[in-house]
């Protein structure tokens, strides 16, 4: 509990620091003025509380503004000896001390404080009369146990002091139905005004029989010796259930969240702080449920496709994150709001189930037996068993926008479907059986673990939590060689990947491999490949490097014999036959389809190959052109002068002619066998043959020489209108469609300027035609129609 200065020097102080709200009463006789102070955290619009006299609201607040602190002090004249009750919610569920500001509240009358807290969770009610306090007045404000005790079970209670002396001993008291009373003074402690203490009775309780119900008295008296002015807070009677067998009950939290929720990323340490400090890691089973909002999570991607993405969240009607469930019914809100009493308060509980559990993974299938042994009659026809299996990941950048990049207890699958298992009504000491399996592609979770827990449907009460914290799984194997498979390169190492360091079975290092690593010709009985086998340091990889190539098109057998992680779990021996790949020779891709028309007189054509290649006498290919042959028309033809380059990777050639190639001109390319791969595989020499187009830069030479011809369409003459930069040799061509030359005029060297060239048709049939006019170097073409 906070320790606060005095009312009025508090109230000084922060009226200097932050804004107040703030209301006073002058008081009649027979009133007492009462106090309500409230200072808010940073999230004062999750805040509404109010004081009320039996139904009549005497004073109210909130909700306030975010982002500051605020002091909202009210006062009211009440009657003496009203029994009033007071009020606070958060909506959110994390009061008003959870990391976000120093909230608290206070309750004052006759300059006391008779109450003051700030980790409410999503709220709580006081409920007090208005009297003057007792200079002496203990209460007995709680004790350790709830609806259920053991046989045998050690009393402890908590002392609040209510008055204005310290109390310093106190009489400690029980009482099982009207039996015997076990009284005992406690001494050595002292407690102030508005703290506790919490005080322990020597004498252990002890039930005569279990599984029955009994009322058990608790009571405290005679503080400092002396009478207590106020005997009505003293005492707590309760009717308990005896168990024959007490189990711890784990506090399940349900953990809703979202790797692109920011408030998640602000909350989630806080839990995480909470379940890693203490002891708690023993008491808690938490496991994370991540939603499809309000952005990108890949863990619930994963959940999704095996359409359990949604499941618990329906059942427990979630509408934002981030969410917390404690204990199925104890608490449900922001995580950040639940607090080690919530925790102590769940744990106090114990569990109706004795779990017996066992599990293994064999190749990609988990195998689940369990055992729940009733600890009582449970009678609910709502009973539902849930098997999770949950993993740690942690990602190198956070898988979402919010920067996370730990994520604990995620849950991966639930083993007994999306509804659970149902239970039937089960006695004492009888035993309900749970077996199942489930085949996953390939085993990919690390380090899972198992989470079981009961549930009462009827008030989603859990029953039992029960968490496997051992990694159960073998050690993950990842090897590049598959079983059966047929194409193993022959050049390739093989390897052994393993998830974790690994050992010897028997707990030795591993130092000789040849006792691990069986590699044979043809079958298990073959002969021995040659092979340098090695281990990494951090004995997570082995690698199996053959001295020479392998064979092509031959079977080989691989195993690997069991090694186990630091958890004494072992995978099983491993066997592989596989068979290599037939190497093929090299292949050439030309990057113009053979006997391919119309390509542009720019051209650079290209060969690509489907290795790397080599020259035959296992040299670099440094200058492919001497592998090239280029030629007009066909392979007996003009050369064609050229150069040619391979890129770096040695799989692709660029051959640039010296000039422009002619119009109109069929070539003929090819590569020569001269090459291999590096499996000395030679290329098989392969040709093309393509025609280049007839025209070239046509719109760009009809606008350099304003190209005009009419009519189109003509009968018996064509007018050519063209403006000539420079005297040019001007030689004008007919063409059909099929590119065979028609009529030709050749009109010299023509002066510069405008010139109007009539063409005289009459010869010409009817038809489509290509105009082709050569001026200087310059080829310019213009279709046309003839008609008679």
């Amino acid at each position: 509990m906070k320790n606060f200065l005095h009312p009025v020097i508090l109230l000084l102080f922060i009226f200097t620091l932050f804004y107040s709200i703030e209301s006073s009463a002058q008081c009649s006789a027979g009133e007492e003025e009462v106090t309500v102070k409230i200072h808010t955290d940073k999230w004062g619009s999750e805040i509404t509380w109010n004081l009320k006299a039996g139904s009549e609201t005497l004073l109210s607040g909130g909700p306030y503004a975010d982002g500051s602190e605020i002091d909202d002090i009210q006062s009211v004249c009440v009657t003496e000896v009203t029994v009033l009750t007071f009020d606070i919610k958060d909506s959110y569920g994390d009061g008003i001390c959870s990391g976000s500001g120093d909230g608290y509240y206070q309750i004052i009358a006759y300059d006391f404080i008779f109450k003051e807290n700030c980790n409410y969770g999503r709220g709580e009610t006081y409920t007090f009369t208005l009297e003057s306090p007792s200079d002496l007045d203990g209460e007995l404000s709680g004790i350790n146990f709830s609806d259920y005790i053991s046989q045998e079970y050690t009393l402890k209670g908590v002392l609040y002091n209510n008055g204005l002396t310290d109390i310093t001993s106190i009489d400690l008291s029980w009482q099982i139905n009207n039996g015997t009373i076990n009284k005992q003074t406690i001494t050595g402690f002292s407690v102030s005004s508005n703290q506790s203490l919490e005080i322990e009775h020597p004498t252990q309780i002890q039930f005569a029989d279990s599984l029955i119900s009994e009322e058990i008295t608790i009571w405290i008296s005679n503080p400092n010796a002396l009478t207590d002015e106020n005997t009505s807070n003293d005492t707590i009677i309760k009717a308990v259930e005896v168990l024959d067998e007490w189990v711890n009950r784990r506090v399940l939290i349900e953990h809703f969240t979202n790797a692109s929720c920011g408030p998640c990323a602000s909350q989630n340490p806080t839990l995480r702080a909470l379940m890693e400090d203490g002891d708690n890691p023993d008491k808690i089973a938490h496991i994370a449920y991540h939603t499809s909002w309000p952005g990108t999570d890949p863990m619930y991607t994963f959940n999704d496709n095996n359409g359990e993405g949604d499941t618990r969240v329906s059942f427990y009607g979630v509408s934002g994150v981030p969410d917390a469930v404690v204990g199925g019914n104890n608490y449900q809100g922001g995580p950040a709001g639940i607090s080690q009493n919530i925790i102590d308060e769940e744990y106090s509980t114990p569990g109706f189930f004795k779990v017996l559990l066992e599990q293994e993974i064999i190749a990609d299938t988990i195998f689940i037996d369990v055992k729940l042994i009733a600890l009582k009659d449970l009678t609910s026809n709502s009973l539902k068993a849930h098997i999770a299996l949950t993993e740690y990941l942690e990602y190198e950048s956070a898988p979402g926008s919010n920067g996370e990049k730990m994520f604990e207890d995620v849950m991966r699958t639930m083993l007994t479907g999306q509804e659970g298992y149902d239970l039937e009504p089960i006695s004492a000491y009888d035993t309900a059986k749970i077996a199942l399996k489930k085949q996953f592609d390939g085993f990919e979770i690390d380090e899972p673990r198992i989470l079981i827990f009961v549930q009462d449907e009827s008030d989603n009460d859990i029953l039992m939590a029960y968490k496997l914290d051992e990694n159960f799984a073998p050690p993950g194997v990842k090897t590049n060689v598959i079983n059966g498979m047929t194409d193993f390169i022959i050049d390739e190492m093989l390897s052994f990947t393993f998830n974790d360091s690994l050992r010897n079975v028997d707990d030795s290092e591993i130092t000789d491999l040849s006792s691990i690593i069986s590699f044979k010709e043809d079958n298990s009985s073959g002969v021995d490949v040659s092979a340098d086998i090695s281990i990494s340091d951090d004995k997570t990889k082995i690698t199996i490097a053959p001295d020479n190539w392998l064979e092509e098109d031959k079977t080989y057998f691989l195993s690997i014999q069991p090694l186990e992680n630091d958890y004494n779990i072992s995978f099983n021996e491993k066997l592989y036959f596989f068979t290599t790949a037939i190497i093929a020779n090299p292949t050439a891709t030309f990057s113009i389809d053979d006997n391919e028309t119309a390509i542009d007189v720019d051209t650079e054509p290209q060969i690509v190959f489907s290795d790397s290649v080599r020259l035959l006498n296992d040299t670099e290919l440094i200058d492919p052109t001497s592998l090239i042959v280029f030629k007009e028309t066909n392979e007996t033809g003009t050369d064609v002068d050229f150069s040619a380059t391979i890129d770096s990777d040695k799989d692709l050639i660029t051959i640039t002619p010296a000039e422009k190639l002619k119009l109109n001109q069929k070539y003929y390319l090819a590569i020569k066998a001269e090459v291999e791969n590096r499996y000395n595989k030679a290329l098989e020499e392969k040709s093309i043959s393509f025609t280049t187009d007839i025209t070239d830069g046509i719109e760009d030479l009809i606008a350099k020489y304003e190209l005009k011809a009419y009519p189109i369409p003509c009968s018996k003459n064509l007018n050519i209108n063209l403006n000539l930069q420079d005297n040019s040799n001007t030689i004008i061509g007919i063409y059909n469609i099929s590119g065979q030359l028609v009529k030709e005029w050749n009109k010299g060297n023509m002066n510069s300027g405008n010139q109007v060239i009539n063409l005289n048709l009459e010869n010409i049939e009817a038809g489509l035609y290509i105009v082709s006019l050569r001026i200087g170097e310059d080829f310019v073409t213009k279709k046309i129609q003839v008609i008679k």
